[in-house]
């Protein structure tokens, strides 16, 4: 049976509601992503992961929040006001409620959507404390925490290698790593050394900051940090600890009971 809302009846959908009690909501952006990524990739994330969730645990998968709010000026797309980006998910949580999920988890593909979930969230728990049990789980943060080795001494950021490697194991097709900018990094002082402009990995001594001095290259690419060494095997691991780890927090959430005491 379909773990996706659009493909259940109404009857199946009550049914799954009282069986499992968990709606998982995805939640990305449309904007660019560097010149080799799509405008869709933070919804592609989100809704992936929330897929294999909800094949392996049973919860229902709502459909995406392809639009979200802005992160910066330099990364063009269409995007929400936070104020209109709250009240969509404000009516979302409220709509899934009444359909008889009393537990939802938005899980989230782009991080500046994360402070108004949150916000969100917080101010329907205090509506009913402890009648709802309302989550955030954010993609990239889960891969800097569960795969600590993987993303040590390599540069994060937009459109990195772990997002080129996640939109590779989901679509190959759609990745055209011919067009990756590849962020320059400077292992000297860095006074006098920045051969151009843009987001770089600038080192002193045995530390390194990320240093950008000028919006125009963010404008030109659309994205920073080390995009370099991503492959569709890194992807599909990501997914798999990801999708993993939070089936783990889908089976405790089922068994917490409602009210909270």
């Amino acid at each position: 049976m379909s773990a996706e809302v659009a493909g259940l009846t109404w009857d199946e959908l009550l049914a799954r509601a009282k069986r499992t009690g968990v709606a998982l909501v995805p939640a990305g952006s449309t904007e660019r992503h560097g010149s080799h990524l799509p405008m869709g990739t933070d919804a592609a994330t989100a809704r992936e992961v929330a897929r294999r969730v909800g094949r392996k645990t049973g919860a229902v998968v709502f459909p995406t929040l392809t639009y979200g709010v802005s992160e910066h000026p330099a990364f063009q797309g269409a995007f929400l006001s936070d104020e209109t980006f709250s009240a969509v998910v404000r009516e979302l949580c409220r709509g899934i409620e009444k359909m008889g999920f009393r537990k939802i988890l938005f899980i989230s593909g782009h991080g500046p959507n994360n402070s108004g979930i949150l916000s969100v969230l917080k101010e329907l728990f205090e509506e009913r404390p402890g009648q709802r049990l309302l989550g955030l789980a954010h993609c990239m943060t889960l891969v800097n925490q569960l795969m600590p080795d993987f993303v040590k001494d390599r540069p994060t950021g937009h459109s990195d290698f772990r997002e080129t490697a996640i939109m590779l194991a989901i679509n190959a097709k759609q990745v055209h790593t011919e067009k990756a900018h590849i962020s320059e990094k400077i292992s000297k002082k860095f006074s006098g050394n920045l051969k151009s402009t843009g987001v770089h990995l600038v080192g002193l001594e045995r530390a390194s900051i990320h240093l950008c001095h000028s919006i125009d290259e963010l404008d030109t690419y659309g994205g920073y940090g080390q995009i370099n060494g991503a492959s569709k095997e890194d992807g599909e691991k990501i997914l798999t600890v990801l999708s993993d780890f939070l089936c783990r927090v889908v089976d405790e959430l089922r068994r917490i009971e409602l009210p909270l005491a």
